[in-house]
């Protein structure tokens, strides 16, 4: 049986995604050299809402004297997408590494490489894309 806490954070998720989240299909790639990837027939697309922040500021570690946010200097876009991990099927699902999210919502639909997935261990996961 989940704690009060995480009863009380799977509330906050799903409220935040139909608040703020979006649509968006994330599209499988495996690595086929050192610096390229091609199109994973292994695994098929997925369409998920996710909660998706633009150039998100980043703050310092309390250790490092102040806990002040700052806008990262970078070339380029960057951000971040938030999904419910509950959002997906199983853990196969889940986004990987050089996965490409696309947002299906918006003109143009964007696409964005993912360098990295962060799992917060509450039952989100923050997808870094460049």
């Amino acid at each position: 049986m989940p704690s009060s806490f995480a009863e009380l954070e799977n509330l906050i998720s799903e409220a935040v995604d139909s608040v703020m989240g979006e649509p968006t299909r994330i599209d499988r790639r495996r690595k086929s050299g050192r610096f390229s990837s091609s199109a994973d027939d292994d695994r098929d697309s997925v369409t998920v809402t996710g909660v998706v922040d633009f150039n998100p500021v980043i703050a310092d570690p309390k250790d490092k004297g102040q806990y002040d946010g700052f806008q990262p200097n970078l070339s380029g876009d960057k951000l971040h997408v938030s999904y419910a991990e509950s959002s997906f099927a199983s853990s196969d699902e889940h986004p990987t590494q050089d996965d490409t999210i696309v947002l299906i919502g918006r003109p143009g639909q964007p696409s964005f490489r993912i360098s990295r997935v962060d799992h917060d261990g509450l039952g989100r996961m923050v997808c870094v894309c460049v």
